[in-house]
């Protein structure tokens, strides 16, 4: 079979490896619950570091295994992008090519996708580019006066705990200079056609 055709075939044309054995014996028996799950949802609730990475890399090789779900119908998301190279390798490290079937993404870069996809679907949005966060401090430091930009990273902070909030400007009267610099910085980011994280 050529490449694109192997796309094409069902899942049981691939195997897990004896890496996923493993790696299975290393677990506690609460992670293995988890790993073994393979119907309906799962919460893990771990601190850094304590291997939930594994557990989901695992989980998706385990249902990939025992279940006819395509992998390209699996979507994995992290926080970070070395997160997500890090599960990609270990599921490469598993189950072959295949992982490359599965759709591994951070967060924000998958609601960055789905926000370009359909527009349509979130009025709220101000534009159709995410901005970064650098750009950000760039446009408020632009609206404060020059002895007022040390400033900048505090408000910046503060637009983004009242986009969390869910507080649009016109509802912040307790400080009336966050109120006009958030209200500012919104009409830049509409007039440029930009949306930041915590737009999305």
């Amino acid at each position: 079979y050529f490449v694109k055709d192997l796309v094409k075939l069902p899942c049981l044309f691939y195997s897990v490896s004896m890496n996923f054995q493993a790696d299975l014996k290393k677990l506690n028996k609460r992670q293995r619950e988890a790993v073994e799950h393979i119907e309906g949802p799962v919460m893990v609730v771990a601190g850094p570091g304590t291997g939930k990475t594994q557990i989901l890399t695992l989980r998706i090789a385990n249902i990939l295994q025992k279940t006819d779900t395509p992998p390209a119908s699996v979507l994995a998301l992290t926080f970070t992008e070395s997160a997500a190279g890090e599960m990609r390798q270990r599921l490469l490290d598993i189950i072959g090519a295949t992982a490359y079937q599965v759709s591994i993404k951070t967060i924000h870069g998958f609601c960055n996708e789905i926000i370009q996809e359909y527009p349509e679907q979130f009025p709220m949005i101000a534009g159709e580019n995410n901005i970064a966060d650098v750009e950000q401090l760039k446009i408020i430091r632009g609206l404060l006066e020059t002895n007022r930009r040390r400033f900048a990273r505090d408000l910046m902070s503060a637009i983004s705990e009242c986009k969390r909030e869910g507080l649009l400007p016109k509802y912040v009267v307790e400080n009336e200079e966050l109120a006009h610099i958030y209200r500012e910085y919104q009409r830049i980011l509409e007039k440029s056609g930009q949306y930041d994280y915590d737009d999305m």
